[in-house]
């Protein structure tokens, strides 16, 4: 009765139960519509109807500013075929309703910062699917001092973005678009996850960064001020050995993972690497130890397809280079466990094969 599209996409729907106690202190709200599932066409929906305009200020105003005097977490999650072509007021009457939030997270949908007001209290903002009308983060930056985790995934629409945040602990950053600088300057960081395509510069000042996690297709200027912390480091990159080297030394790094893409979103495989050219595989330790000059251990697991005589004379080089170095050996396949064989007996299986 209340939304044709609501109707369309659940049909067999029976029973809705909405409950409402005007005089209640609410402390956290969310509210939230499930785009449609594939087997749903567009044209089953009404693209040019607001009937679940989640983040339209019309609705967000019947009911936002009632709510706001005790709210200290807010989700809105929109229906994207509806809001993706409507700009919303969203965050201007959060801003000047609920300033005593905590968390926010909005979803799918379409944001203008225009008389967006600071709210120091907001230590948690998610962002996702999110078209912004804040092309180099500067009202964020602005408007939400004290973040100390901050969520940006899918968030379209940057070109020079910098987030510039003196309190932020963890940040999440998922960057689809391309722009062509990104800036991260924050003092008091821990964890950072960024992933992004083809950046044409990067910098990155967080000293106390803990947890490290860099995902790029494509590396071009990429600049760091030194880490003075950093324990877990997991690269993701074409280019592993460059972007490798951009870190100075990692004296600090107990535990590093890398990745290495081919074309921009397939992942090389040590079974790759040693068919097309084993001495690229050897460079790539080569460059890692390099790098780790404090590593007394290291364990590599070698595919199992790879040809026992390739393996034998990988793993042999290896030993013989480092021969300081603990070594620890295994086999892996798709859709197996990973199995670790001792040094010796895996020698003699190669041998014997």
């Amino acid at each position: 009765m209340a939304s044709k599209t609501f109707n369309s996409v659940f049909p067999g729907l029976q029973s809705i139960d909405l409950q409402w106690r005007l005089k209640c202190a609410l402390e956290s709200v969310r509210i939230g519509v499930e785009n449609p599932p594939p087997d749903v066409l567009d044209a089953d929906v009404e693209d040019d109807a607001d009937d679940l305009h989640i983040t339209d200020g019309g609705f967000l105003k019947e009911w936002l500013p009632r709510v706001s005097g005790a709210l200290k977490l807010l989700s809105l999650s929109d229906f994207w075929i509806q809001s993706s072509r409507r700009r919303s007021e969203v965050l201007s009457l959060i801003s000047a309703h609920c300033q005593n939030l905590i968390a926010l997270e909005l979803k799918n949908a379409w944001l203008s910062v225009q008389n967006m007001n600071a709210m120091p209290m907001l230590i948690s903002l998610t962002l996702e699917l999110i078209r912004l009308d804040d092309k180099n983060l500067t009202d964020l930056n602005t408007c939400f001092p004290n973040l100390q985790v901050l969520n940006l995934i899918d968030v379209r629409g940057l070109k020079m973005p910098m987030i510039h945040l003196l309190n932020l602990k963890t940040c999440h950053w998922t960057v689809t678009d391309s722009p062509s600088y990104i800036c991260i300057i924050t003092p008091n960081l821990i964890t950072l996850r960024l992933e992004c395509r083809n950046p044409a510069a990067l910098y990155i000042e967080a000293p106390l960064c803990y947890n490290l996690h860099l995902a790029l297709d494509h590396l071009n200027a990429f600049a760091v001020k030194k880490f003075q912390n950093l324990k877990t480091v997991q690269l993701e990159c074409s280019n592993i050995r460059s972007l490798i080297r951009k870190f100075h030394r990692m004296e600090t790094v107990e535990t590093l993972t890398l990745d290495i893409r081919a074309g921009g979103n397939t992942k090389f495989t040590l079974e790759v690497l040693l068919v097309v050219d084993p001495l690229m595989t050897f460079s790539l330790v080569d460059c890692v130890l390099e790098e780790c000059f404090n590593c007394v251990e290291i364990s590599l697991l070698i595919h199992r397809g790879v040809p026992s005589n390739v393996s034998k004379h990988f793993i042999t080089k290896c030993m013989a280079q480092w021969p300081d170095l603990k070594w620890g050996w295994g086999i892996w396949e798709e859709g197996s466990e990973d199995s670790w064989i001792p040094e010796e007996q895996l020698l003699k299986t190669l041998e014997e094969e």
